[in-house]
């Protein structure tokens, strides 16, 4: 990990979100972002801030460096958990949040659904195929955008979608927030 640092001397650096899927939810995967900030800049990591305790993190690194897999194996290595992380560049979760086809919904009932890679198109083909009142979704590339009239918990398509298995979900007010933050001058 300690390549990090001497990569980020030699190739530009970037602004990069890591969403980490399934951790500090319901007492379960417990993290302390305190914790989880001083071992990503102890990997060379810089200018890491966390953003709420649900696994959002903002990170400066080397343009060549795979954020996701680098953040998963520190994880890893000091924690013992296989921890699915989701990376974004500033620069992408811009475009997320410009290309959101619900952005003039209430921030609770729009959300994010972040893939690695988009999901399968048949299975969202059926999905969309289907009657699903007045809650509905957009797939853009590796997200699925989310509009849940009666909010997540209350969602009976949600739980449905078996191809967001693989995804982590951000509420819209989380999304604008990474955004900010990721796309401000840092120091």
């Amino acid at each position: 990990m300690g390549s990090l640092a001497s990569r980020h001397r030699s190739n530009p650096a970037t602004t990069s979100v890591a969403l980490l899927r399934g951790v500090n939810v319901g007492g379960h995967r417990r993290l302390v972002m305190v914790d989880v900030t001083t071992w990503l800049r102890e990997a060379g990591f810089t200018d890491v801030t966390t953003y709420l305790q649900s696994g959002n993190v903002i990170v400066t690194h080397a343009s060549d460096v795979d954020v996701a897999a680098s953040v998963a194996a520190v994880l890893r290595e000091r924690t013992g958990l296989d921890i699915a992380v989701i990376g974004r560049s500033a620069r992408e979760l811009s475009a997320i949040r410009r290309h959101s086809p619900y952005r003039d919904v209430g921030p609770t009932h729009h959300h994010v659904a972040f893939f690695r890679e988009p999901p399968d198109a048949d299975a969202v083909a059926v999905s969309a195929a289907r009657d699903w009142g007045d809650e509905e979704f957009v797939v853009r590339g590796a997200e699925a955008y989310l509009h849940l009239p009666h909010g997540m918990g209350r969602s009976t398509m949600v739980p449905r979608l078996t191809w967001l298995a693989p995804a982590t979900v951000r509420n819209w007010s989380t999304v604008t927030a990474l955004d900010d933050r990721a796309s401000a001058p840092r120091p």
